[in-house]
């Protein structure tokens, strides 16, 4: 279970991984050094895992992003899995549940680029490629458990 100081602090890492603890310290009212501790806690416990670099993936060569719901048959799941795994362009996979088995998202270069990686991808099973157009809800916290 998380303090609200503990959500204080998370909340404030996740806004900027790269504020000092003595600038958290500040925000959430305790000193530098207890900052430091309950951080440490927080890794220990798994709760932060790690800390990231939002990109610009269009500044980075990619302008165009899509998601795959992929559709295949049991038997081909962990094949489709390993080739999902192996392309670098793919930045997230999920299993899900419903009619379809995995939800990718990945970036490309193009269409042509897209369509050579989603041809890959149908070898084993149905693939439904949807272009993102703009992103409404940036990546943020869930509303983060009371004590």
């Amino acid at each position: 279970m998380l303090d609200k100081l503990d959500q204080k602090i998370i909340s404030l890492l996740h806004q900027n991984a790269r504020i000092a603890y003595k600038e958290v310290a500040a925000q959430v009212g305790l000193s530098a050094p207890a900052v430091t501790e309950r951080i440490a806690r927080l890794q220990e416990r798994g709760i932060i895992r790690g800390y990231h670099a939002e990109l610009d993936f269009l500044a980075c060569g990619y302008p165009l992003e899509a998601v795959w719901l992929v559709r295949t048959h049991h038997q081909q799941l962990f094949a489709a899995i390993d080739l999902v795994k192996s392309l670098p362009e793919v930045v997230s996979c999920d299993t899900v549940t419903g009619e379809n088995c995995l939800l990718v998202r990945l970036f490309a270069t193009s269409v042509a680029h897209l369509d050579q990686l989603t041809y890959q991808v149908l070898a084993y099973g149905e693939v439904n490629t949807m272009i993102v157009k703009q992103h409404v809800v940036s990546p943020r916290l869930p509303p983060l458990q009371q004590p």
